[in-house]
């Protein structure tokens, strides 16, 4: 069976884990752990990338989706793109 379960080294390396081995070391973990970048573009726009940990493309015969983009403000605010 395909895992979809995925870790973060220290250097914020995608690492392929089992089950397991994703619980072990703490799940999804902190929202800070999962942050990958965080760009205010100004006093009210913020676009924030983040680690998924789980395979969110349920195709699995084409790349994982293991981050997520989100604009917070503006005119785009809370678009999404994964």
């Amino acid at each position: 069976m395909m895992s979809n379960f995925y870790t973060l080294d220290k250097n914020k390396n995608v690492v392929k884990t089992s089950f397991e081995d994703f619980m072990l070391s703490g799940g999804m973990g902190s929202s800070d752990k999962r942050r990958v970048v965080e760009t205010f573009v100004d006093d009210n726009i913020k676009v924030s990338t983040v680690f998924l940990a789980i395979n969110h493309n349920y195709i699995y015969l084409d790349p994982p989706l293991i981050f997520e983009t989100m604009i917070f403000g503006g005119e785009r605010n809370e678009d999404c793109y994964r």
